[in-house]
């Protein structure tokens, strides 16, 4: 896609359905700062209908997460100003579920496969490049 799509992931718990939102998000930003956040988000949601709060902590050990940045009540306090500030944005932007995904700046409300969202995101490149897309039928679609 031209190298000129990024992607920007943000916090939106949502703790009245699940209990420990906060506290996975905030460890999968101490997993962050060491290189291992989707290890961790993996994990975290890989196990949530069985999560409790141990587990987060296990998980760390398995990935050899440093948990100091967590332990430390400093730290904690911005990680936790951090995912508050990106739920308020989610809110700003009309969000209300998850996962929500916004492509040139228009929520995209298609099937959230991969497919989809691949063509979806190929066609908003090519509107945002201004250059035309073209679609050729195959011979065997033209008879």
């Amino acid at each position: 896609m031209g190298g000129r799509m990024g992607f920007v992931y943000r916090h939106f718990p949502q703790p009245e359905w699940y209990p420990l939102a906060l506290e996975t998000a905030v460890a999968s930003e101490v997993a962050g700062f060491q290189g291992k956040f989707w290890q961790m988000y993996d994990m975290l949601h890989l196990n949530q209908k069985y999560m409790a709060r141990s587990s987060i902590s296990h998980f760390a050990e398995i990935l050899k997460i440093d948990t100091r940045l967590y332990e430390n009540s400093g730290d904690y306090r911005k990680l936790v100003q951090k995912i508050i500030r990106d739920f308020a944005s989610g809110v700003k932007s009309g969000i209300d579920e998850t996962p929500t995904f916004f492509i040139n700046e228009k929520r995209y409300s298609g099937t959230v496969d991969f497919e989809n969202l691949c063509k979806y995101c190929c066609h908003a490149e090519a509107i945002a490049s201004r250059t035309t897309m073209w679609w050729m039928p195959s011979a065997a679609q033209r008879l």
